[in-house]
């Protein structure tokens, strides 16, 4: 029920409410050239398309509306339709994550207000990179909160944590920021807890690997060089 209701607040006039602005226009754009060419570019005259390198925007969040746009037609619904879909996402994993550290009844309250937060809409349902990469950064929480409770033990677990890590921070620079904060930690702990040598070296690729593909896409795409679809 709260999934729908944060499903239902999301839907409500996608097209209308919230007005669209420059920020969502621009990575629009790019979506479309996704879309039409399979590369990341912004198309400045007929025939001419310039590079994404200054656009902050990355693949974890615009190649879902890409798709959609792909499918559905060129509208803004189509464009904002994907972010519906990371709306709930973000309410079912804060439901996911504090079920498992805190049980039903924290994870039920814990869910609702987010479901009921206005600015997971008014941000949200534009065509912005917060949501998603607050979406990819609860669930490399998840993942790494199922490490330490697992004795550090679970290579599955250091795979998810590490691609999760690497696609919230692809999504939009500021949640570089995280994979660096995992790292601080992982080093005035290390002393402490058990090193897998092994799992940890997967979980850097992991990490590593979206950001690759990121720094492709948004430096190398106008030329179609870099093709995604």
């Amino acid at each position: 029920s709260i999934l729908l209701l944060s499903a239902g607040y999301g839907a409500y006039r996608l097209a209308e409410s919230p007005p669209t602005w420059f920020d969502e226009g621009i990575y629009i754009q790019v979506a479309e050239s996704l879309a039409a060419r399979g590369a990341q570019s912004i198309q400045t005259a007929p025939g001419t398309f310039e590079g994404t390198g200054h656009v902050t925007g990355g693949y974890p969040f615009l190649a879902p509306v890409a798709l959609s746009i792909k499918i559905l037609g060129n509208s803004l619904f189509a464009a904002r339709l994907p972010m519906v879909l990371f709306i709930v996402l973000v309410v079912a994993a804060v439901w996911a994550f504090l079920y498992r550290i805190a049980g039903f009844r924290d994870a039920w309250w814990g869910s609702v207000l987010v479901a009921l937060f206005p600015l997971l809409y008014g941000n949200g349902k534009n065509v912005l990179g917060e949501v998603p990469g607050m979406f990819y950064a609860l669930l490399a929480l998840y993942f790494l909160w199922q490490i330490e409770s697992r004795q550090f033990k679970g290579t599955r677990w250091y795979v998810l944590a590490g691609l999760c890590l690497g696609l919230a921070a692809a999504t939009k620079p500021i949640f570089l920021l995280l994979p660096l904060a995992v790292a601080i930690v992982f080093l005035l702990r290390m002393r402490t807890i058990p090193l897998y040598w092994k799992e940890i070296s997967l979980a850097a690729v992991a990490t590593v690997a979206p950001l690759a593909l990121w720094a492709c896409l948004q430096f190398g795409g106008a030329d179609g060089s870099a093709i995604l679809f």
